[in-house]
């Protein structure tokens, strides 16, 4: 039976690296990784030829949104999935989207095509990942940064046990049940502190990217900065308590480098 070897999917929750791993994937000349173009009101985010038609044209831009409203199949394997001269090509698709019932239609289509490589983005310090998400959400509202002017002030915050234990437990669940959703495709897991590292193993990371996407083995790079740069300990100002309290309960994995 004839698999089809150049499509994948980026599963991920928010704040785990996605926007510098599509990043990094678009440095890659044989390459081509749209963002989230299945998240909005309004279909957002596709490259290519597209891009600029997109940019320029609100009938075009209404034309595909309806199209992906009333059939993601159409719309993704004539649009999202259309090389465009590239090799292989790819989208991100988050968990937290994966399981809502608005998209039901497009994780049933995902899951049941066993062409798509799956790559499964995650992060190994949640409580980072919670952080982040929580700076996003109520400070910044900065998901990417190209430029060291494009870095927000970030305040200091107090967080709440409970709170964050019921984050890390979701992520966790949501995974699970993301695992379920691709069991039988070709997976490949990236942690984002391994895919940053300064050490061999970030090399070794981005060698596995390119080797499971079957693309030759090149230097990649990602233009994107790291929003959150000062040390957590810096940030959260009962950081030492929410640890403690974290290994207390069980989930200290979750919260080292």
């Amino acid at each position: 039976m004839y698999i089809r070897d150049n499509i994948f999917l980026i599963s991920c929750a928010a704040r785990t690296g996605s926007t510098y791993l599509v990043h990094l994937l678009r440095s890659h000349p044989d390459l081509f990784c749209h963002g989230e173009v299945f998240g909005g009101e309004k279909v957002n985010g596709l490259l290519g030829e597209y891009g600029p038609k997109l940019r320029k044209s609100q009938e075009i831009v209404d034309h595909l949104s309806d199209l992906r409203r009333r059939s993601p199949e159409l719309f993704m394997y004539k649009y999202v999935l259309d090389t465009q001269g590239f090799k292989s090509v790819g989208f991100k698709y988050k968990t937290d989207e994966a399981m809502q019932e608005a998209y039901a239609p497009l994780t049933k289509i995902v899951s049941s095509d066993m062409d798509l490589k799956i790559i499964f983005l995650l992060r190994k310090n949640i409580l980072a990942q919670y952080i982040s998400h929580e700076i996003v959400l109520k400070q910044t509202g900065v998901t990417l940064a190209i430029n060291d002017c494009d870095l927000p002030d970030i305040n200091k915050i107090k967080l709440d046990l409970d709170e964050c234990v019921s984050y890390i437990e979701s992520v966790k669940e949501r995974q699970k049940r993301a695992e379920e959703i691709y069991q039988g495709h070709r997976v490949l897991y990236v942690y984002y502190e391994d895919m940053i590292d300064s050490s061999a193993q970030k090399r070794v990371v981005h060698k596995e990217l390119q080797e499971f996407l079957s693309v030759r083995v090149l230097e990649l790079n990602s233009p994107t900065k790291k929003i959150i740069r000062e040390p957590l300990e810096d940030i959260v100002t009962n950081y030492s308590v929410i640890c403690e309290g974290l290994i207390e309960k069980g989930f200290g994995k979750y919260i080292n480098e």
